[in-house]
């Protein structure tokens, strides 16, 4: 009951302040609409995360208010006379020889599969960006880039690279950017993070940014997500953190299966004209979409179209400049009347009063006064429930246990409970009175506070569940899962919400416990 309470406080207050709730980790962007060749069909490039085979039943379209019908869904790189512009910026400096190792063979490999009519083009930190239709010319510089930089400004590259690919008369209609480093912390004298973020929101094309955090011993976990915070920015791009034992395969694999979700929608816009494209696909139970101002020439084109097949001509209206006015935005409606016989615009009569320029009506103090007895709702449940803890905490000397455990807490596992040939090791990171914990995983091994129902006890822990999340082992991959937890799994500070597959040195977080988790073979 209490849970349903809290949705249903939370739901409303969101609806209240006219927010949308999120979509998780699927996403859907438009990144280009344009005519085709013969101004028949109107062209979007798309990205969505959404698996299986699309098809152009799954899409729903509108061109302004019109509903418009998708024909066919092709994939970007299949799609003739669609290209990509790759641009790579490399910071060779802080990676270590393995990682400098790892990066070449990822960036050589990539470049080796781009398709036909792609360019590509690679820099190191301070130098010049530039783009080249020779794959092999690229591939040498790769192999032949050294190991020092230039300079130590990666942010001003990187915005130096987002410039050219916005302005440059080389760069093809899709522009990515890729940028390796280790994610470390840097001391940027030129662009901090807040003025590159600043400069990318900028561009006036849609970049996909893909980040590579080769992460060393030196790190921190933290870091490398700010280094990817432009990729999570950016329509389709993804953050990669990997580390020197990491396969290049395995980086490359995230990179081209990435790639493969931009696909281009043709649409027939009928009789259709107007400003903006809406795009949305089901997703589940929820629905993704986005939505894209049509360029001046698009707009035209559909008018154009619309008239060739009905014979009628639109004909676009010329706002009337208020006199006295230079201003084209202060235009005057020629159905307001004469100028002359216009006088003061006389007061609406529904504003109860008037706060900081703003009108307030009845209906919005109604609003704002629902939504702070909603605040205090919540807030009085919040207080309810703490103290309600906190008496069960006096009374029994811990916090109560989750609704999914019987019987008592035991103390940690320690030695392997488990029989396999992968040995694994869970070091705790930060307050724990927990010891390192070892022990042998032959396909899975369940982490929680219910002893009789879990491998590995996390004993004090009042935030982690009885079955609270699963570690797998298949084909030479360990994996991590949350079982449906109260609070949640986290690996290196993401929330974990499908399996993932973990890393040398990741850090896994359930409650509030954090485990670096290391593993080897028997």
């Amino acid at each position: 009951m209490k849970k349903i309470a809290w949705i249903g406080l939370l739901v409303l207050l969101v609806c209240l302040a006219g927010g949308a709730l999120a979509s998780g980790a699927q996403e859907l962007h438009i990144q280009n609409v344009a005519m085709d060749a013969h101004n028949d069909l109107l062209e979007a490039v798309v990205y969505t995360t959404v698996e299986g085979n699309l098809s152009p039943k799954d899409f729903q379209v509108k061109i302004g208010a019109a509903e418009a019908p998708v024909t066919e869904v092709s994939a970007y790189n299949r799609t003739q006379g669609y290209t990509t512009s790759y641009l790579l910026v490399v910071d060779t400096d802080p990676l270590t020889q393995t990682g400098f190792t790892i990066m070449k063979n990822v960036l050589t490999a990539f470049v080796g599969q781009i398709g036909e009519g792609d360019n590509v083009g690679v820099m190191r930190v301070g130098e010049e960006p530039n783009l080249s239709d020779d794959r092999n010319l690229v591939v040498n510089a790769i192999n032949n880039l050294p190991k020092a930089n230039n300079t130590k400004t990666l942010n001003a590259t990187i915005v130096s690279a987002i410039s050219y690919l916005d302005t440059s008369t080389k760069a093809n209609m899709r522009k990515v950017l890729i940028v390796v480093s280790t994610g470390g912390k840097r001391n940027e004298t030129d662009v901090d993070q807040a003025g590159l973020l600043y400069r990318y929101g900028e561009a006036k094309n849609p970049i996909t940014v893909y980040t590579l955090a080769l992460m060393t011993s030196n790190t921190r976990v933290a870091e490398a997500g700010a280094f990817g915070e432009i990729a999570g920015r950016s329509k389709g791009g993804i953050e990669i953190v990997a580390n020197n034992s990491t396969p290049a395969e395995e980086i490359l694999g995230r990179i081209t299966n990435n790639e493969h979700r931009v696909v281009v929608l043709s649409i027939d816009p009928e009789t259709a004209t107007g400003t903006e494209l809406s795009v949305s696909i089901e997703s589940g139970d929820s629905r993704l979409s986005d939505r894209q101002a049509l360029s001046p020439e698009v707009q035209q084109a559909l008018e154009d179209r619309l008239a060739a097949i009905t014979g009628v001509v639109v004909v676009p209206v010329t706002p009337v400049v208020a006199p006295g006015s230079d201003d084209p935005d202060d235009p005057i409606d020629p159905a307001d009347g004469p100028t002359e016989t216009s006088g003061p615009i006389p007061p609406n009569p529904n504003v109860l009063f008037t706060i900081f320029g703003i009108d307030v009506t009845l209906e919005i103090l109604m609003l704002f006064c629902a939504s702070l007895v909603l605040i205090a709702l919540l807030v009085v449940l919040l207080l309810v429930t703490r103290g309600k803890k906190k008496r069960a905490e006096d009374k029994h000397g811990t916090s109560p246990a989750d609704d999914d455990m019987d019987g008592e807490v035991t103390e940690p596992i320690s030695g392997p409970v488990v029989a396999g040939n992968t040995y694994v090791t869970f070091t705790p990171v930060g307050k724990s009175s927990m010891e390192p914990t070892s022990c042998y995983i032959a396909d899975k091994l369940i982490i929680g506070r219910n002893p009789s129902m879990v491998q590995l006890v996390i004993k004090d822990d009042a935030k982690v569940s009885g079955r609270h999340a699963m570690i797998t082992y298949a084909s030479g991959v360990l994996r991590i899962e949350d079982l449906g937890s109260t609070n949640g799994t986290r690996v290196n500070d993401r929330d974990v919400k499908a399996p993932v597959a973990l890393q040398e040195n990741d850090i896994v977080t359930v409650g509030r416990t954090s485990l670096r988790i290391r593993w080897r073979e028997r």
